[in-house]
């Protein structure tokens, strides 16, 4: 998932308040790992420098993870694309 700007200042916002988790079928109770981690360059305010690619990682030695989909601010839920 990248995340790119189009202002003058060539600075990009990215956060995600939520993440949603479907797992596979089965009777696992654990709960998956997931983890998200922003790569691109910095800036003092916390913003991305033209633009960030953000990766996320989910995992379940259970019953495995089915799907992960993210959404940003009050926006709808939405697929991430696997590579």
């Amino acid at each position: 998932m990248t995340a790119v700007t189009n202002d003058d200042n060539h600075a990009t916002d990215a956060s995600f308040d939520h993440f949603r988790i479907q797992r596979s079928s089965g009777q696992d109770t654990t709960p998956p790992s997931v983890s998200a981690a922003a790569d691109g360059v910095p800036t003092a305010s916390g913003s991305f420098l033209n633009h960030a690619t953000v990766k996320v990682t989910a995992t379940d030695l259970g019953s495995g993870v089915e799907s992960v989909e993210y959404a940003v601010g009050d926006g709808a839920f939405a697929p991430t694309r696997r590579r």
